[in-house]
């Protein structure tokens, strides 16, 4: 692997509504061994208007599939997701960063979420992101995601139980062809992670999809009576 990287490290992606459908040259990607790509299931309560998209076309080129929501409204796009997707080989990944303490409690019901329906998942986050959270204890069987540009080791966050090294290393965002020979993107900015080998060496996924769709309803029935009482107030 090029950029310094130790050759038994996995390239990868993450894309989301930025990266338009029909300017990723995914063929090119993988001839440049790019490995596994990460797509943005929700931000919200919304489903990413390209998530399908991408999950379609990455998958066509053979790349190693995953997603990621933030915790802001829940996480039903992302459970659904990987209900309806059985192809996805990546444990889903929640996003957090830039919350305040007074979100923890709601990070922490989302990574019960993912736990229950999938017996584990990994954390999208920065030592700095989880220092603005108070440094709470690290939610068990979550790997660490990392975010930390222009270092050659990324910092890890704080807390009691947090992974003493990182799977996934997201490096730095831009055209994954910069400084090489093609076109791979339309002049678009993407962001660039390593992956550990375990990352891919995990067994597949038990989705148990009847479990996860008893868990939408539920987080939905919830979200609709909290309007309600909102609504009556």
């Amino acid at each position: 692997m090029s950029s310094g990287f130790s050759d038994d490290l996995l390239k990868g992606i993450d894309v989301s509504k930025y990266q338009r459908p029909g300017t990723i040259d995914w063929a090119s990607l993988r001839e440049l061994d790019y490995t596994f790509v990460i797509v943005r299931a929700e931000y919200g309560v919304a489903l990413d208007r390209h998530a399908l998209t991408h999950i379609r076309d990455a998958g066509s080129e053979g790349f190693a599939l995953g997603a990621y929501g933030w915790h802001h409204g829940g996480i039903t796009a992302l459970l659904d997701l990987y209900a309806t997707h059985q192809n996805m080989k990546i444990a889903p990944s929640l996003d957090v960063e830039e919350a305040p303490k007074k979100e923890a409690p709601l990070i922490f019901e989302c990574c019960d979420e993912i736990r229950e329906a999938f017996g584990k998942g990994q954390l999208y986050t920065s030592q700095y992101y989880w220092h603005m959270l108070g440094n709470p204890a690290w939610p068990r069987d979550f790997s660490l995601w990392a975010s930390h540009y222009g270092v050659r080791h990324p910092a890890l966050p704080k807390a009691d139980g947090a992974p003493q090294d990182w799977l996934i290393w997201q490096h730095e965002g831009r055209e994954p062809l910069s400084g090489e020979a093609g076109s791979a993107t339309s002049h678009q900015a993407i962001d660039q992670n390593v992956g550990k080998p375990a990352l891919l060496t995990v067994p597949d996924l038990m989705i148990d999809a009847e479990h996860v769709r008893q868990q939408i309803a539920m987080t939905l029935a919830q979200q609709m009576s909290d309007f309600e009482v909102t609504k009556d107030t």
